[in-house]
């Protein structure tokens, strides 16, 4: 209850302080001088203050990266423009971070903090201080009344009835029961509960402003404090690992404590204010730390040892805020040299008191008991068993705070620079138009080609977005829903892209495939049974392939290297002492460990082992020799390959839409509410820290995601062509359908709404069950038929479902194994495990229907539709929406993750959004079959059948 109480003093207490506030009339100003140093301040160069590492939620990252996502917090987006047109300045988050540190002043003055809720802009609002009901932001001055302030040292908001709503909503988050903790569900009615959300969330954008405009939360080198290194992620204690800004640029204010207890005089004498700086999160922490005599006690000793290491510390500390001053009156007086100059000596200083910071932290040991006199109120009870708590330090923990060397964040900035998330989805949809309309004109290769290489650059723009995302966050790209989302769009668009060009590529791939084979092959009878094992040879059809002649010394060669290989791998994965080791090499069968189970789970690691062994390197072979295969043979049969491969262009035409729509989610949803899909790259849970399984299984997983949206894609054409499209006359299957029906489209979708009227929906419904188990043979006497293009879509849509089943199936297979390997059981049904399997299991039964001839055209293609409903659970449900129902279930009302796999909350998660789109294509589907039903059923009598 203390740590909670602390906890939120020091929030009520940051909300409402606002320290050294002087303030200035605008008229002082003249109008030319400001519009002068505006143009001055276009000309600053702000690369150095960009590159200044920092540390944050766990990571370590380059200044440019916190001043977007803080400026993004708080003011909604990325920079910040002066209100007034004439002086036309826009403020980039690095400028603008630093502008509200040096120029804090000037900035409590002006709008930067988001509030757009009209109640809320209301409650703020006085006669003497009104505020307009629209707009979207608020300053610090139109909330307090700095005047009072500072010359009475008064905190007092303008609005009485603004300090008892804060008041009341600062009691609700700390309330002591977590049912009774959610703002938004405090309050009488639904305004009031809306009120008190959206002033939470003003609460946080408020604390943050003060808080950073001070120099805090800006943890800019390592800090020394042993309890830092031994317990950086303990949740009672969490203390940051570095220094904050704030800390480096107030060092002469000290410590606020009294001189009133004898053996205090020697902490607070001996350490300065300037590395004690270094030693805790804030000064008043410290304080309470002392004056608790419990756990944050037993470090004292350790801090004391900083006494014969302080000086070289405390040197460059001073030049730190020397130069920081400098560059901030040089950037107020609009002088670009001296900001270049002392910005460049700033930086060194940070990474000088860095590499000094670094010498002395190992050296932070426990000293020997009783080796440090503390005075003879104090001697015995810093050294007594029960207070001295010696802190070895996490040597894991000093190397992961460790500054970064020079160089290891440009990658970052230039991420940050060009960000290919934002524009890759320009790529797919210029891709989709010059697809779309390639069919309408006369140079229809011409168009299909551009369309084709626009969607190959939108792939090969994400794989260098995605290489620069994995090499910055040292792990696959796909821990958070953002990135789940964005590779899946990734995914979606390389298949696409690939079953739309294979009748070009796959002669040239087929045969490097060949090529990286044994010289062997098996051989069969006329009947196809084995009969024996035979040489490699060349067929008069092969004679005439890229480098036929020498093919037997090409697979001996590969074969060398390619079962060298394939031993090495096997021996990785099941002899080796690494982290990549999935299962023993032997089984164990006898004592206390041996059970039915852990023989499935060695058969299935040994399959998995042996099969990525035996074909793994076999496809990397086979890829490299492509490269010089693929052009040669796909030039020998150009013009049927051409026209092969613009027959399949259904492809792009389902992958594109749904690649784009995708980025495009990412993108604009990630801006607006980065709660539901946050951009940012950060840290990840422990249960995902294994980048081996992370890769393998995680990938193979979110992949399988992108096959079914393919296939989700292709069946949606497939209904819109049902419900929309031109059907055609026919007497059977076989027969060549010409005639078009006598009905317009205006009257059959009259009769499609008939169909779907309350009097006539369940006929119409019920007879959709009854004629799926028949496949198409009601067809077969059918007098209309559907649209010839379903066909090819439904021929489509199972070959993307095939690989959807491929993937899912690997990839439970291989989660099963890493939970195997991670917590000792292959499958426990976890929410996840058993989403999967339900989406492996759905799938499996459409493309088994569609293989007995049991779900027809129509069957399959909303099978395609239906089946991603199933996925949409897995990806979205379990992580967004099943942990808000766990909330309900156990009466708090808050998010709470289920099952290990989960790795988003439930708030915020756009439910309502994702029901509607699902509603959305759940009508579509009903508005297709009851047209196909129209068509095909209702229309045929008795007496028309044969």
């Amino acid at each position: 209850m203390l740590r909670i109480f602390l906890t939120f003093t020091i929030l009520f207490s940051t909300l409402f302080s606002v320290q050294d506030i002087h303030l200035k009339a605008a008229d002082d100003v003249d109008s030319q001088e400001i519009l002068a140093l505006a143009k001055k301040r276009a000309e600053f160069d702000w690369s150095v203050w960009k590159r200044i590492p920092t540390l944050h939620q766990g990571r370590i990252k380059p200044l440019d990266t916190l001043a977007d996502e803080i400026a993004t917090i708080i003011t909604g987006r990325s920079y910040w423009e002066e209100p007034d047109p004439e002086i036309n300045i826009k403020y980039r988050a690095p400028e603008l971070l630093f502008a509200w540190i040096s120029e804090r002043d000037k900035w409590l003055d002006k709008s930067v903090i988001r509030c757009e809720f009209r109640p809320l802009r209301k409650l703020f609002s006085t006669e003497e201080h009104p505020i307009k009901e629209e707009g979207k932001f608020v300053a610090v001055s139109d909330i307090l009344d700095l005047k009072l302030f500072l010359e009475k040292g008064e905190r007092k908001f303008h609005s009485e009835k603004a300090f008892k709503e804060i008041q009341k909503v600062i009691q609700i988050l700390g309330h002591p029961d977590p049912k009774k903790r959610d703002p938004s569900r405090v309050g009488k009615g639904a305004a009031e509960k809306a009120l008190n959300k959206n002033l939470a969330s003003f609460i946080r954008h408020f604390q943050l402003f003060l808080s950073v405009s001070e120099g805090r939360n800006i943890y800019v080198v390592p800090g020394l404090d042993p309890r830092t290194l031994a317990k950086q992620f303990d949740t009672d204690n969490q203390i940051s690992s570095w220094v904050p800004l704030s800390d480096l640029l107030k060092q002469e204010e000290g410590l606020r404590r009294s001189k009133t207890e004898e053996g205090m005089e020697f902490v607070q004498s001996s350490l300065e204010p300037t590395v004690t700086a270094l030693l805790a999160k804030n000064p008043e922490e410290f304080v309470i730390a002392i004056r608790s005599i419990e756990y944050p006690v037993g470090p004292i000793p350790q801090f004391a040892q900083l006494l014969k290491l302080k000086a070289p510390i405390m040197t460059v500390m001073k030049n730190v805020k020397t130069n920081f001053e400098a560059a901030s009156n040089s950037y107020q007086t609009g002088d670009t040299s001296e900001f270049s100059n002392s910005m460049k000596s700033f930086s060194r200083n940070l990474r000088e008191l860095a590499e000094e910071i670094s010498i002395v932290r190992p050296k932070l040991t426990p000293p020997e008991p009783k080796s440090i006199d503390f005075g003879k109120n104090f001697q015995s009870v810093i050294w007594s068993e029960r207070v001295y708590k010696p802190l070895e330090l996490d040597k894991r923990v000093i190397e992961s705070s460790a500054y970064p060397p020079k160089n290891a964040v440009d990658m970052e900035i230039t991420y940050n620079k060009y960000q290919p998330f934002r524009s890759a989805w320009i790529f797919f949809l210029v891709a989709l138009i010059f697809i779309a309309i390639s069919g309408m004109v006369k140079i229809e290769r011409t168009v299909f080609f551009l369309g084709v290489l626009v969607s190959l650059s939108g792939i090969a723009y994400s794989t260098w977005g995605f290489t620069l995302r994995g090499i910055i966050a040292g792990r696959p790209p796909v821990t958070n829903m953002y990135e789940t989302v964005i590779w899946v769009s990734f995914v979606v668009a390389v298949l696409g892209t690939w079953f739309c060009v294979i009748p070009f590529i796959w002669p040239g791939l087929s045969w490097s495939w060949r090529l990286a084979g044994l010289p062997l092959r098996v051989k069969r009878n006329s009947e196809g049974k084995l009969t024996g094992i035979e040489a490699d040879r060349l067929s008069e059809a092969d004679k005439s392939n890229f480098l036929s002649s020498m093919k037997t010394p090409i697979q001996l060669l590969v074969s060398v290297i390619r079962i060298g290989a394939g031993g090495y791998m096997l021996w990785v994965l099941t002899s080796s002492e690494t982290s990549f080791k999935i299962i023993d090499p032997l089984p164990v069968l006898s004592g206390k460990s041996f059970s039915i189970n852990s023989l499935v789970i060695w058969c299935l690691g040994m399959g998995t082992a042996i099969t990525a062994a035996w074909y793994l390197p076999r496809t990397v072979l086979a890829l490299c020799g492509s490269v010089i295969t693929i052009i040669p043979e796909a030039f020998r049969n150009k013009t049927k390959l051409w026209t092969s491969t613009i027959d399949r262009k259904y492809f792009l035409l389902g992958a594109l839409p749904v690649a784009c729509m995708g980025m495009m989610l990412a993108h604009f949803v990630g801006v607006s509410s980065p709660d539901i899909l946050n951009p940012r790259i950060g840290s990840i849970t422990a249960v995902l820290r294994n980048n081996y399984w992370l890769t393998i299984h995680v990938l193979t997983i979110v992949s399988s995601y992108g096959a079914g949206a393919l296939a989700w894609g292709l069946g949606n054409i497939a209904l819109l062509y049902y419900f929309l499209g031109k059907y055609q006359k026919g007497v059977s299957l076989s027969a060549a359908a010409t005639e078009p029906p006598v009905d317009g489209l205006k009257e059959r979708i009259r009769k499609t709404g008939k169909a779907l009227s309350p009097s006539e929906i369940g006929t119409t419904l019920g007879s959709g069950f009854k004629k799926m188990a028949g496949g198409d043979e009601h067809l077969e006497y059918s007098k209309v038929r559907p649209p010839r293009e379903v066909n090819t879509l439904a021929t489509y849509s199972y070959k993307s479902m095939q690989v959807a089943v491929l993937l899912l199936a690997a990839g439970t297979i291989l989660g099963g194994l890493w939970a195997d390997v991670s917590w000792g059981r292959f499958w426990d049904w976890d929410p996840k495990e058993v989403w999967a399997l339900i989406c492996l299991l759905v799938y499996i039964v459409v493309l088994h229907g569609r293989f007995a001839g049991w779900t027809g055209t129509f069957g399959t293609n909303a099978g395609a539709v239906l089946c991603f409903s199933a996925v949409m659970m897995s990806w979205y449900g379990v992580n967004f929406v099943l942990p808000k129902i766990h909330g309900w279930l156990n009466g708090t009302g808050e998010a709470k993750s289920v099952g290990l796999h989960s790795y988003a909350s439930g708030d915020e998660s756009g439910l309502g959004i994702i029901l509607l789109c699902v509603g959305l294509n759940i009508l579509l589907l009903m508005a297709a079959w009851a047209r196909y039903y129209v068509e095909t059923i209702q229309s045929n009598k008795p007496s028309d059948k044969k």
